[in-house]
């Protein structure tokens, strides 16, 4: 009965410029060429233009108003600027500049700061105001962007906003809020909200993450960080079939640091790329150690981040990283995120066929977890393996809904030919139900907790330990 299957699934998943002119108002600023020929710092000129006119329209603030600066960032354009070059990102940000122009209301300026937008409000009466402006932005982006070089590339925004009533307010302070709200707004949970309003709340939390950021650079340079392996386990027989490396961080003074407190962090800079590197290059190394060892097979689970999966060279840093430890290619498996799939597949897909060729084994994780469709699902046909998310598992022995959504899952991949790991698995009873309906594959606590090479034993974690 694959049809009503693939039915639920689906509703699964689904309920899951004149640009160049300056003008006195509205007015969108572009300084780069003209500036460059001068011998100056655009960006620093941009900023400057931007405070001079934010600073103006605070000084002019009138009772029963406010003045709002509205910072903007373009989430794509880094990853479209390493790509295809500037020279399309400049076009893309034309683009959206001219949609941005089309929203903002008079008293109002637009200033590009490089890859970012001020825009500068005042006569609105409300904070409400600001936010109801926010949406419009956001909402000017919905369409895709059609370009000659690319075809069409979706972008999406993250506004921060800061307000003022007082006429003697620092327009420099206003903006350093803006930055700061902006900020935060690119760290929410929540999809559907891409503006934060700055808060002094806000700004102690941006300045912990900047803390985190700083200490984990300096983890990175002084190998603090540490890679654990749990096991994953055949759901009938309960033995080892594989393990997944996992990083941790080994703070000096606070002991281990999940991954949940610091690689969200990691992923908005390069450093992902170097710690999804050091995973890699070491785990493979110790499966070739644990190979020799066991004069067995031993296969080996690496998560992949989407930088780092889209990096200049990555196909040529895999083939290293398995030439120089000397496994078989079919002993790595690299799982990429369903929400990767879901925004960038157009980019990753070639890649993901390279690695399929050089025989490494592909898996989805956390799968049910995003906005990932059917149709994309059918196109991979170089995935093997979906990874069902921890939150299905977690009540799946008394809620319908939960078991439910999992055996659909189970059975739409199986009925694909696609292997599925359950996550998440702490209690005998999550394991009977989720082997009684065709999973594949049980990770999690019941069976093995993740360790360090150093503590685990490699010999008795190959031994089965718990019969179903």
């Amino acid at each position: 009965m694959i049809f009503p299957v693939a039915i639920l699934v689906s509703m699964v998943m689904l309920v899951a410029s004149v640009l160049y002119e300056m003008k006195q108002q509205g007015a969108w600023i572009f300084a780069e060429e003209t500036e460059k020929q001068k011998g100056r710092s655009p960006r620093s000129d941009e900023r400057l233009a931007g405070e001079t006119k934010l600073s103006e329209l605070v000084s002019s603030v009138t009772p029963g108003t406010i003045v709002g600066a509205l910072f903007c960032e373009i989430s794509q354009i880094k990853l479209v600027n390493d790509i295809y070059g500037y020279s399309v990102g400049e076009k893309l940000l034309d683009i959206i500049a001219e949609r941005f122009q089309a929203r903002i209301p008079e008293n109002s300026f637009l200033v590009r700061f490089g890859d970012e937008f001020l825009l500068g409000v005042s006569g609105v009466k409300t904070v409400q105001d600001l936010k109801y402006l926010a949406v419009q932005l956001i909402e000017s982006l919905s369409e895709p962007v059609a370009l000659e070089e690319i075809g069409e590339q979706f972008t999406t925004c993250h506004i921060g906003i800061s307000w003022t009533k007082d006429r003697d307010h620092d327009a420099s302070h206003l903006l350093r809020d803006a930055r700061t709200a902006r900020y935060l707004a690119t760290k929410t949970d929540d999809r559907e909200t891409r503006f934060v309003v700055f808060n002094e709340a806000g700004k102690e939390e941006a300045f912990r993450r900047l803390e985190v950021e700083r200490e984990l650079r300096l983890a990175v340079r002084n190998q603090q960080l540490v890679i654990y392996y749990q096991a994953i386990v055949d759901a009938n027989t309960t033995q080892v079939v594989c393990y997944e490396a996992l990083i941790r961080w080994d703070h000096p003074e606070k002991g281990i640091i999940a991954p949940a407190v610091f690689l969200p962090i990691a992923s908005e800079s390069d450093l992902i790329v170097e710690i999804g590197d050091y995973v890699l290059e070491h785990g493979c190394e110790q499966v070739a150690n644990w190979q020799r060892t066991l004069s067995a097979p031993v296969k080996l689970a690496v998560n992949l981040a989407e930088r780092q999966l889209l990096q200049h060279g990555f196909l040529e840093k895999i083939s290293k990283y398995i030439a120089l430890s000397g496994i078989d290619p079919k002993d790595l498996e690299l799982e990429i995120s369903e929400e990767m799939l879901a925004e960038n597949l157009d980019r990753s897909k070639n890649i993901l066929l390279e690695l399929q060729r050089m025989g490494i084994t592909l898996s989805i994780d956390d799968f049910g977890t995003s906005q990932a469709s059917l149709t994309r699902l059918k196109s991979l046909s170089m995935v093997s393996t979906l990874k069902l998310d921890r939150i299905f598992v977690k009540d799946i022995t008394f809620n319908k809904v939960d078991h439910a959504m999992a055996s659909a899952m189970t059975q739409m991949a199986k009925s694909m030919g696609i292997n599925v790991v359950a996550e998440g698995v702490e209690e005998q009873d999550q394991a009977q139900a989720l082997q009684e309906m065709g999973v594949d594959y049980l990770q999690g606590f019941l069976f093995h907790r993740p360790e360090s090479a150093k503590t685990l034993n490699i010999f008795s974690s190959q031994q089965s330990t718990l019969q179903l």
